[in-house]
């Protein structure tokens, strides 16, 4: 890494270690009912059950569908707590059934690039997903690994790796993990660290990169934005598209279902959002 790249990424990582361990703690902690997240959890569940058809891993997730659907569509606080308590009960059940069958689950492998302080672990872990993966997270702050490490121990959760690195040179083999996921990382990065960073991304995912974005527009050029000492950009689509080129089919996301209206976008304390997720595949890859 240059002495400029290796500048950059120092201020992005001060952006981050300034914060006490506490704050990072509950930072930007994800709810799985929120739309990207819900989301990313479903694709997630997706990927493994055509990995395990035997299994007819969202069997009940597919049959609570209609009840699903009508609780989102009716969105207040109690519908909300019903919702919860409907996916714990749905996890339940599936996890029961697996058993009582004795149905082999092969787990898939996961990289986190910005795990933050377990962000969607946690996610994961709530939608019970977290025993069917080989999940290992990545992020710049050694305090979010430290919390990762204190909330995921080693001992109840055996599958899951915490360890600091960056996006711009992170040692696996190429088609290493079956999926990679990059959450919340490329709008906080200089334009031009950005082909570096997707082709990183992209040379380890062996089947599906997930990229969710919070602040992405179809718009011809990149909106750079530098706050204080990293980056608050607003992501070009086309250009995105430019970067990954011909050797991928790509999916946008940015109405999710179940969910009211059109794109998530806000202003919150000054700062734009606009959340948009890609799925990303390889075309030349598939799974093992």
């Amino acid at each position: 890494m240059s002495t400029k790249d290796a500048g950059g990424f120092e201020d992005l990582r001060y952006m981050w270690e300034r914060h006490s361990r506490k704050y990072l703690a509950t930072y930007i902690a994800k709810d799985i009912l929120r739309a990207q997240p819900f989301y990313t959890c479903n694709v997630i569940a997706s990927y493994i059950a055509d990995a395990n058809r035997q299994a007819d891993f969202k069997q009940e997730y597919r049959n609570a569908l209609p009840l699903i659907g009508a609780l989102f569509r009716r969105w207040n606080f109690f519908t909300r707590q019903s919702l919860k308590i409907i996916l714990r009960l749905l996890v339940w059940m599936r996890n029961k059934r697996i058993a009582w069958n004795r149905v082999h689950i092969t787990p898939i492998s996961i990289l986190d690039i910005g795990c933050g302080s377990g962000n969607y672990y946690r996610v994961f872990k709530s939608a019970g997903l977290h025993p069917y993966l080989h999940y290992t997270g990545i992020d710049i702050s050694e305090k979010n690994i430290e919390n990762c490490k204190v909330f995921f121990p080693k001992e109840r959760y055996p599958n899951a790796e915490f360890a600091t690195g960056n996006i711009m040179e992170l040692a696996y083999p190429d088609a290493s993990f079956d999926v990679v996921m990059v959450n919340s990382v490329f709008e906080h990065l200089p334009p031009d660290f950005l082909p570096r960073a997707f082709a990183e991304s992209t040379r380890m995912a062996r089947a599906l990169l997930i990229i969710n974005f919070f602040n992405e527009r179809d718009i011809p050029e990149h909106v750079v934005r530098k706050k204080k000492r990293y980056h608050w950009n607003c992501l070009s689509r086309r250009r995105i598209l430019e970067m990954l080129g011909s050797g991928y089919d790509v999916k946008v996301v940015e109405k999710y279902p179940f969910y009211r209206g059109p794109k998530i976008e806000a202003v919150v304390d000054g700062n734009p959002y606009a959340r948009t997720t890609m799925l990303v595949t390889p075309k030349n890859r598939g799974r093992t």
